[in-house]
């Protein structure tokens, strides 16, 4: 505080000029709408871990890490709620849609760069946007009241005339809830419950059990190689989810989890290693978030769906060992048990492969059984799992000519091995595979298939691969139907293409904006980074295509000035 004499006023009480410095009072952070800013998140994630001192036990890290991240996401991801009511939803189509965001685009840029221009479009504009979207309201509304007819119930009039005034009526909430979800728990436990199997599956339970925990306990006290602590590496690579999922007891989602930076991923890091050291998991991670969904047209009979923790499945998605983790005394095992089945003449063991030329496209199939080698080449631009398929199904139709009971289909190809209903893609394929299974089966003979690793010193596995190059330069194709993921990988290589070609035509006409874009892209997509904020990412995005940028813009749009002109 600093005080002086008034320059001029003065009399038997001297004027004081007194400056008080005050600081500015802050401005309370502004409320979160719609989208979550994950670059602050990462932020307080990174400045979280860099002080935290992780305990030893396994329950309260985990806890800890947990409540991390949730008051992180509290400060940068806005809650909603969600709710399936709207008010307009009675007339809003694509049209309203389309009119709103131009009314959007043209208040955000007037906001930015106002100007007597833009405000004039502006107020031009209101007005017949409103009477389109009334004129659309009207024509809905005709089209409901010519609906109606002396079989129209009131329950539906008095329905649709409340949802167009706006008046929803939530749903009533159960008298008893907690009478409704116990009666609910004891149907889930009572489905669940072996007592529901058959009595000889209970028995064959009851005989084996005793030797499976006795397994499962030895298997526990040995050492495995594969016991190694898992790398950063490893843990970066599990964590590549593109989709969310309904998350578990502790609400955390894919989201949160792919937003980490490097310093709360080690933590994560950390309490993976502890688990794996310990051999087991924490407990919040055993607990699941039960569901009831109704059964398609039982409404009164329910399926439980588990929710487990997002944490928790990370954790599995790390445990998957992977082929890097083998050695060579691995791969001998591996072969002296393959070998061993091939000896066995009570056995039919039936090596399959597949094989793809990337550069002409073409591919074949192939599977060996002792001298007997079936090879065929398929359609072009197959993919590697057809080829594999459709070697597979060449295995089946041998199997149904043998002798043996017992068939083994040794195949390398994990993707082929993994084919479950519901069947949305290469259905014939395997449709034939399964009516080609249902055969042996009638003949009764037993289908064993067995995943074994590629290149590892299995001879016969490595003949299956020859056969299936040599298969490449045959003269007779089979046809095979392209995949649905593969017919849409042509039209987005075509679409690209004709799309270039346009382009080329006007890099020859020499306009300014398409140079620009050539030159920048060379038709190349852009990578950007997860870190990069909302804002940033939209100004290379605009710099990519050649837009102006703002100082450009204020240039051509000059700012009002609203300060008074003195003299």
């Amino acid at each position: 505080m600093t005080w002086s004499l008034h320059s001029y006023l003065a009399s038997d009480h001297f004027a004081v000029t007194v400056t008080i410095d005050t600081p500015r009072i802050p401005s309370p952070p502004p409320t979160l709408k719609w989208k979550a800013n994950w670059h602050l998140y990462t932020q307080s994630m990174e400045t979280w871990a860099c002080s935290f001192d992780p305990p030893n036990n396994i329950d309260q890290l985990e806890s800890e890490i947990v409540q991390a991240i949730h008051i992180a996401a509290n400060q940068t991801i806005p809650l909603t709620t969600p709710t399936t009511h709207h008010r307009n939803h009675w007339f809003y189509d694509e049209r309203v849609k389309e009119l709103r965001h131009r009314l959007l685009i043209l208040h955000k840029t007037l906001h930015k760069h106002p100007s007597p221009e833009l405000l004039q479009t502006y107020r031009k504009a209101i007005p017949l946007i409103r009477e389109e979207i009334q004129e659309i309201k009207t024509n809905k509304w005709l089209e409901w009241c010519e609906s109606l007819n002396v079989h129209t119930s009131l329950h539906d009039l008095w329905r649709r005339l409340n949802i167009v005034a706006g008046k929803f009526k939530s749903q009533a909430h159960h008298p008893q809830p907690k009478t409704e979800a116990d009666a609910l728990l004891t149907t889930f436990v009572t489905r669940s419950n072996t007592s529901q199997l058959p009595l000889s599956t209970r028995n064959r339970l009851a005989a084996l059990s005793p030797q499976r925990d006795a397994d499962i306990q030895q298997a526990l006290q040995e050492t495995a190689e594969s016991d190694e602590p898992f790398t950063q590496q490893e843990v970066k690579q599990a964590l590549k989810i593109n989709t969310n999922t309904a998350p578990g007891l502790d609400n955390i989602s894919y989201s949160m989890l792919n937003h980490l930076g490097p310093e709360a991923l080690s933590q994560l890091h950390l309490l993976f290693n502890k688990s794996l050291a310990a051999g087991r998991l924490p407990t919040s991670w055993k607990v699941a978030v039960i569901q009831p969904i109704p059964k398609t047209g039982q409404p009164t009979s329910y399926k439980p769906i588990s929710l487990l923790s997002c944490l928790a499945h990370f954790h599995k998605d790390t445990l998957t060992q992977p082929k890097a983790l083998c050695n060579l005394d691995h791969f001998t095992c591996v072969s002296e048990d393959v070998q061993l089945l091939v000896s066995n003449p009570e056995i039919v063991t039936i090596f399959t492969d597949g094989s793809v030329e990337l550069h002409t496209g073409r591919a074949g199939s192939a599977c060996i059984c002792g001298d007997y080698t079936y090879t065929r080449r398929i359609s072009n631009n197959s993919s590697i799992l057809q080829a594999e398929l459709f070697a597979i199904k060449g295995a089946f139709t041998h199997a149904l000519r043998l002798p043996q009971d017992s068939i083994y289909i040794l195949t390398d190809s994990l993707s082929a091995s993994l084919q479950k209903r519901p069947l949305d893609d290469n259905t014939q394929l395997i449709t034939l595979a399964l009516f080609k299974i249902q055969q042996l089966s009638d003949q009764g003979k037993s289908i064993h298939f067995q995943l074994i690793p590629s290149h590892a010193g299995i001879s016969q596995n490595d003949l299956a691969d020859l056969a299936a190059k040599d298969s490449l330069r045959h003269s007779h194709v089979t046809t095979v139907r392209l995949s649905i993921s593969h017919i849409k990988k042509l039209a987005k290589k075509a679409s690209f293409q004709v799309s270039n070609i346009q382009h080329l035509v006007w890099v020859q006409a020499g306009s300014p904006s398409v140079l620009w874009y050539k030159t920048v892209t060379d038709y190349q997509p852009t990578i950007i980074p997860r870190s990069m904020t909302r804002s940033n990412a939209t100004m290379l995005h605009r710099l990519r295509l050649g837009y102006r940028c703002h100082w450009e813009i204020a240039q051509r749009f000059p700012r009002v000035s609203t300060l008074p002109r003195h003299c």
